[in-house]
């Protein structure tokens, strides 16, 4: 997912749009180009004690926003286990940090239609902070926008299919000029609940996938002989490569074996992977709730990924309990993951000597994983 609002963001608004104040429009700019946010909220702030509704100082006030709420973050991911520890730390904004950003944004759209494209980013950004279930909210103004805007309707599609919902994602794409992959989505869709003719636009998609192809081997697979109605069949059509269509591969493969601990747990993961912690969170809910875990090893396997999505969406008090759970894990990565995510939640709460202690735990094996590493890094710095 591309937000047109990234980092780079001197190249945002390129065009004067109708209506807008020349001169506050000019020096917004100029100080986005040259870096000086502060100047920038100063300024549209001022802006909008005058004139509350004015689309340009909307914009540039959630603009401002979005560069001071930024926080670096490391590449902490536990999936990302070859990320490089000493890579430099990555700009991104937590969910309080979207609200804040939200407040001027979704206030644009009714003011100026062409700027609907606002819904899509903060749809992307939303999703990006963890927040994956508020970030359907941002979606659903996409597909409600009386003017279509091609890459906000990618995001919401992308997000709406990130939170498994095949039918809203498979309407955004369907308002896209040229595009085909709604026809896979729909066709997934039906396929997953049963209903009849879901071959019909698996095929078109299939006969003709458009610019974006990814997916239709997945489809050409179901639709073709050697797919079986039965747990080999959705197994083996869980490890066709499809992109977000594999998604709904897997999903029926839960429904319809609910009570099968390692295809809840694949979904799971690759939820987690892609961030939409809510979905994840909510299919290890079930894997608890149906002890569904037969050994110690598959539990901590659970509880790892759990504490992982509770991390990510923001709920480090949460995960805690988790992480403490797995600080005597024998396998190293997942120990020092524990250990890493406990430190850095007692350093925020100021406990300086548990943060040492819990990082001393795997600081002497810096090689071993980022986690050990930064560990290392960070008690330097401490003492």
């Amino acid at each position: 997912m591309s937000v047109r609002t990234s980092l780079s963001l001197g190249v945002l608004f390129l065009a004067l749009p109708l209506g807008a104040e020349p001169a506050f429009w000019d020096q917004a700019t100029g100080l986005l180009a040259e870096g000086r946010i502060s100047e920038l909220e100063t300024l549209s702030r001022e802006r909008l004690a005058t004139a509350p509704e004015d689309a340009d100082a909307l914009v540039m006030a959630g603009t401002a926003v979005l560069y001071g709420k930024m926080v670096l973050r490391r590449s902490d991911s536990i999936f990302r286990t070859e990320a490089d520890p000493s890579a430099p730390p990555e700009a991104t904004l937590t969910p309080q940090g979207i609200d804040a950003v939200a407040s001027f944004w979704k206030k644009v759209p009714a003011l100026d239609p062409d700027r609907t494209y606002l819904w899509g980013d903060l749809a992307q950004l939303t999703f990006r902070s963890g927040d994956s279930a508020h970030a359907v909210e941002y979606a659903l103004q996409v597909l409600q926008a009386p003017v279509a805007d091609p890459e906000a309707l990618q995001a919401a599609a992308s997000v709406f299919a990130l939170n498994l919902d095949w039918v809203k994602a498979s309407q955004a794409l369907a308002k896209i000029p040229g595009n085909r992959t709604y026809l896979l989505y729909q066709g997934l869709e039906a396929w997953r609940a049963g209903k009849e003719g879901w071959r019909v636009p698996l095929k078109a998609f299939v006969d003709k996938p458009g610019p974006d192809p990814s997916g239709a081997k997945i489809a050409a697979y179901l639709i073709g002989p050697a797919m079986r109605d039965n747990e080999t069949g959705f197994a083996e059509a869980a490890r066709i490569e499809g992109g977000l269509a594999s998604l709904a591969v897997r999903q029926k493969y839960v429904e319809r074996y609910p009570n099968k601990f390692l295809p809840r747990l694949e979904l799971a993961r690759i939820l987690n992977q892609f961030g939409s912690f809510a979905k994840a969170l909510a299919h290890y809910d079930e894997i608890d709730r149906k002890a569904l875990a037969a050994t110690p090893e598959e539990r901590q396997s659970v509880l790892f990924q759990q504490a992982w999505a509770l991390q990510g969406a923001g709920r480090p008090s949460e995960a805690a309990r988790l992480w403490e759970m797995l600080a005597g894990a024998r396998d190293f990565y997942l120990r020092s993951a524990a250990a890493w995510f406990l430190g850095e939640s007692s350093l925020a709460q100021g406990k300086t000597v548990e943060a040492r202690d819990w990082w001393l735990k795997i600081a002497d094996e810096p090689a071993r994983s980022k986690y050990a590493y930064w560990a290392a890094e960070e008690l330097k710095k401490l003492f």
